[in-house]
Formats: structure tokens, sequence, C-alpha cells
């Protein structure tokens, strides 16, 4: 009876274990992107209703709302992701292959979005490539001080996608380094152009002024 107890007890034992995700393996889980609504549906949006395409902005510029997708306080670094939303409504697909996309500031300043490399250097606080060996005196390593979180968010994150099938919509982030700028997302706008139809042909420009986001009031008429 005894020996049929503990073998119970073992049994039970390697269930559990064996359904208990550990601690680290639950921290080091891959990036997960925040689900993207319709591109009409946001407060920050420009919308062509005769091409049949609307693109939103969605600015993650508060640490509360920062923490709801990412690991890695960015903005602490002064870099500041924006979610990303295109959606084609149209019958054929649109062509992002030469799409040009610029955060103009209240002050005049263009900023394009960082690449990869870009942003963990920022992090890093580190002027050398990042993928370039770093030696310190007589040949000794130094260590990179990327965090491993944003090594694994930041390719999962950025906006990739080149086409936008018909009836679709497609999204990501774009990383803005805003160092020196206060305020950044007051009077500032995203200017994209480069937008092409099925036949070559480019799209109106489109321009979301970030007022429409920073004046959004949820339950009001923001139209």
């Amino acid at each position: 009876m005894r020996s049929r107890i503990f073998f119970v007890s073992l049994l039970c034992l390697a269930l559990i274990s064996a359904n208990t995700v550990s601690p680290v393996a639950a921290k080091d889980k891959v990036f997960s992107m925040p689900r993207a609504y319709h591109a009409k549906t946001y407060p920050a949006r420009d919308v062509h209703d005769d091409e049949k395409v609307a693109l939103a902005i969605d600015p993650y510029d508060l640490p509360d709302k920062e923490y709801t997708v990412f690991k890695v306080d960015y903005l602490a670094k002064s870099v500041l992701p924006v979610h990303f939303i295109l959606s084609n409504d149209g019958d054929k697909s649109i062509i992002l292959t030469q799409m040009n996309v610029l955060l103009i500031t209240k002050q005049k300043i263009k900023l394009q979005p960082a690449n990869a490399e870009d942003v963990y250097r920022r992090l890093a606080e580190n002027k050398q490539r990042v993928d370039m060996p770093q030696r310190g005196p007589f040949g000794t390593k130094v260590k990179n001080n990327v965090p491993k979180d944003a090594m694994m968010e930041v390719p999962g994150a950025q906006f990739l996608a080149t086409v936008v099938d018909a009836k679709s919509s497609q999204s990501g982030f774009f990383f803005f380094d805003y160092e020196g700028i206060e305020n950044p997302l007051a009077g500032a706008r995203l200017v994209v152009t480069g937008i092409r139809n099925n036949n070559g042909k480019e799209l109106f420009y489109f321009e979301v002024p970030l007022e429409k986001y920073l004046g959004y009031k949820p339950g009001t008429n923001n139209m």
C-alpha cells in the first residue's frame, strides 16, 4: 500500500512539473505584437476614401502604455515606439517598397524611423556599432550593454511589410529617436509618402497630426 501511494505521488509531481512553465522561460518569451484594428478606428488617422486606404498611428508615449507591450523602457532612452497601422479596403494590393515615413516636430525637425542598430546604440549609450567586436585595453572584450529583451523585441516589433493585400491591414512599430526634443508629439505630424497602387502609381501622401491623438477623449465625437 505504501509503495502504491509513493508511486502515485511521484506521478502527480511529474505531471505538475510537465505543465508548469518555468519563470525563466516565461521571462524570455518571444515578443507579441499588440492586436491591430482597422486604421479608421484610431483617433490619429488619415483616410483616403477615394483610394480606399487608411493609415493610423498609435504612439506608446507613456510608461504605463509602453509596458503593456514592451519589457524595455524605450522612453527612458528618448526612443518613442509608434504603432503604425495601414488598412487597404480596395480590391488590389498596395506596394510599400518605396514608402517613406517622417515624424515632423513642431520645430520642423524631421525624424526618420530608427533602424534596429540605431535603437540598440541608444539603449546601450554606445557610439560604436553594436555588431562590431568591442575591445578594451590589452584586447579585453567589452561587455555589450544592449538589454537582452531589446534584441528580441525590436526585430519582432518593427514594421517590415512591403505589401498590403486587398481587404486587409498590416501593422508594426516604428521607433523614433527624439533625444534633445521636449514633448516631441505636441504639434507634430507624421507624413508618409511613396505608397503605390498595384499599377505603380503613387497614392496621395498621408499626413496624420498628432494632436488628433493627444486631444482624443473616449466617448466623444473626435472625427
